[in-house]
């Protein structure tokens, strides 16, 4: 089962689940326009009603009523193996990722579905480069989710059903200046279907206790007088699967010590107090917020192994606004959090980063180890934006932080110019530092090293746009990406003196392209865009002074998305996304491990010197929406892959023989076995939504 492989993988660097970006709990506010994603006015937006550009995303085919699922029709956004969003050529673990201004530790379950219920998300931004000052502890891109305040009105329920969750969403009002909401989810996958259905027993994967997710979010709002406010919010997520790989799997075959039960639980937990005021001009204001939360992973597998995981934050956070003489606008914001990270694990410990095609541990003993640390970060961000004249703009930022663990201090600027040329044309440039810790595993004193510096970034971008007639416009982005410190992992053999530690910053890399997005807002009956995306990412070694293609170069990707309102009930919509295929490493040759006769090794080629056939995919929807006097009721079909190409997402050495191809891919040795994991063929879907 490909979910097990997935997991059994990422637990061989496992901590980068929770890397320590998370530890860094730096929020944001949307005051200050930027580089960001949007489809339409980007202007203040009644806090209880989903904006307009969100509203388009949800809408999407193949969007299956998940808000995050869009924005993978966006710009500079495809997604890697196990589904998580790749920008702009950096790698998942590069993005930060917000809900209402706090970065979180889970954002998708183990389907790749988002933690959230569509009806609660006020605004959904994607900032791909050269973000504020006001984000940090990021030198990738920046997804920011705003949930929107609870309504006061009677109270409704509102319930749904599809192939993959079911969802509820309680809301009203309390009193005159009190309203509340409460959403709660479930998946029905593993209601639907039985534990057969998940196993593979001829590639030794059995499934015993089927996947299983929860989420839930809360908010509460007193609206103490027309200046303050003091907001409660709640929301937390859960994921459980539990089974065996046997004997016959292809990972007990390279390390017999995987062979056993596998079990994973994987949960968080959150909440926030937040008291906000507002001058009674609304030029200034001022948000005070307290948030804790816990994340609790525990996984076991194979012989005897394990790993327990556990993280808790508490988060102060203050942002102010005010103006600044007749041309100023001034934003503050401080922040400090304080980290507690407990480790306790059973297993076989290998140092493994980007730049290694394969982590082997046959020859690994399992080890026991615990470790608790404690991490205080600080930052801070200062932003003036500068009316330089009616059309024109500057903004001057400074995003400072500090971490107590790593005794790392970084000080940031950034800036950005905005032209508007005439009432059709702009233009902006925006350029700035950015950094990030280096994930946990690879800074304990056992499983890393504790020295690491943060890895560095600078962006570049230039954008120009314009505006056309009946809701045509158009927009493109200019865009670098230079990394440095990256982090590879020191192999025990080394043959430098000064590297007795399992990882060193000893890397670079860049990333580079061109974006062009063509739009069509929303006029009569029909709305859509085009977007095409032009990039190259590339990583070197500087140890060996080798550069590569990195993992999620992906040199061309198109995206076209339109919706059609056939009626007051009927909304039609497709999407149609095509991009060059996955970069991979062939296996040349396979030679038999010394230690184990039964296990045979791989031997790679050139890194990433092959690209998997070329992505595409054609999804389509309906939904059917009949208002009542009571509320609505909805009813929609998703067909995702209408014409059913088998995707490739990856080559896989499969010595156990199973499913193997008769003719290798490119660049593989001829007698290496391997095999190809490929999409499903069409997926039809339904779902039903009931308000009341």
């Amino acid at each position: 089962m490909k979910l097990f492989k997935l997991i059994l993988s990422q637990s061989l660097c496992f901590f980068s689940l929770a890397a320590m970006a998370n530890s860094n709990k730096d929020e944001t506010n949307t005051v200050i326009p930027e580089e960001v994603i949007v489809f339409g006015n980007n202007s203040q937006w009644d806090k209880t009603i989903i904006t307009p550009e969100t509203e388009r995303l949800l809408g999407m085919a193949s969007a299956g009523e998940d808000p995050l699922q869009a924005i993978y029709a966006l710009p500079g956004v495809t997604f890697s193996a196990d589904g998580e969003p790749v920008i702009r050529g950096s790698a998942p673990s590069d993005n930060a990722f917000y809900i209402d201004r706090v970065p979180v530790t889970k954002l998708y379950h183990l389907f790749g579905n988002s933690i959230f219920n569509k009806h609660i998300i006020q605004d959904l931004k994607l900032h791909p480069a050269a973000f504020s000052s006001q984000y940090g502890n990021a030198t990738g891109g920046v997804i920011d989710v705003t949930l929107r305040d609870p309504r006061n009105q009677p109270f409704t329920t509102t319930a749904s059903v599809s192939f993959l969750q079911a969802a509820f969403l309680f809301e009203g009002g309390i009193s005159e200046n009190q309203a509340a909401y409460f959403s709660l989810r479930e998946s029905t996958v593993d209601k639907i279907f039985n534990a057969d259905n998940f196993s593979e027993e001829d590639d030794g994967t059995i499934v015993e206790e089927k996947p299983h997710s929860t989420d839930y979010q809360g908010k509460y709002i007193w609206s103490i007088n027309s200046q303050q406010a003091l907001t409660l919010v709640v929301a937390g997520a859960s994921d459980d699967i539990g089974g065996e790989l046997t004997e016959r799997s292809n990972e007990a075959f390279v390390d017999p010590d995987f062979a056993g039960p596998i079990k994973l639980n994987d949960a968080f937990d959150s909440q926030g107090i937040l008291w906000s005021w507002q001058s009674t001009d609304g030029l200034q204001y001022l948000d005070v917020r307290l948030t804790h939360m816990n994340s609790d992973i525990q996984f076991f597998y194979g012989a005897d192994q394990f790993l327990k995981y556990e993280e808790d934050s508490i988060v102060l956070r203050a942002d102010y606004q005010m103006p600044l003489f007749d041309s100023h606008s001034l934003s503050l914001g401080v922040n400090q959090s304080v980290s507690h990270f407990d480790v306790d694990a059973n297993q076989k410990i290998v140092s493994c980063s980007d730049f290694d095609v394969d982590c082997p541990t046959v020859d690994v003993a399992i080890e026991r180890f615990k470790e608790s640390i404690k991490v205080i970060t600080t930052t801070v961000y200062a932003e003036n934006v500068i009316q330089l004249t009616d059309r024109q703009n500057i903004t001057l930022g400074l995003h400072y932080s500090n971490n107590d663990y790593l005794s790392e201090s970084e000080a940031e600027p950034r800036v950005r110019w905005d032209f508007q040329v005439n009432d059709d044309w702009k233009t902006y440039i925006a350029a700035g530092l950015y950094s990030q810790t280096p994930a946990l595993e690879k800074i304990l004193s056992q499983t890393g090293n504790p020295h690491l510096k943060n890895i560095k970034a600078t962006h570049f971008v230039w954008g120009v746009g314009q505006a056309l007639d009946n809701g045509w416009s158009w927009h493109t982005d200019l865009f670098y990406k230079a990394l440095s410190d990256l982090v590879v992992s020191v192999p025990d053999d080394s043959v430098d003196a000064n590297l007795d530690v399992n990882y060193s910053n000893q890397a670079e890399g860049v990333a580079y392209g061109v974006e062009l997005l063509i739009n069509k807002a929303l006029t009569e009956k029909w709305d859509g865009w085009a977007a095409l995306s032009l990039g190259k990412a590339e990583r070197t070694d500087l140890r060996r002074n080798e550069t590569h293609p990195f993992d999620y170069d992906r040199p061309i990707k198109f995206d076209l998305v339109a919706n059609y309102s056939l009626n007051d009930k009927w909304v039609l919509g497709f999407k149609w996304i095509y991009q060059t295929g996955d970069r991979y490493t062939a296996i040349v040759d396979v030679a038999q491990n010394p230690n184990h006769a039964s296990v045979l090794e791989p031997i790679y080629g050139r890194r990433n010197a092959y690209t998997s056939p070329d992505f595409h995919r054609l999804d389509v929807r309906a939904e059917y929406k009949g208002p009542k006097a009571w509320g609505y009721w909805s009813v929609f079909f998703d067909i995702i892959n209408v014409y059913g190409r088998e995707n490739v997402s990856g080559y896989e050495f499969s010595p156990n023989g199973f499913d193997v191809l008769k003719t290798t891919p490119a660049g593989f040795g001829s007698h290496v076995p391997v095999r190809v994991s490929e999409s499903d063929g069409a997926i039809p879907s339904i779902g039903f939504e009931l308000e009341f």
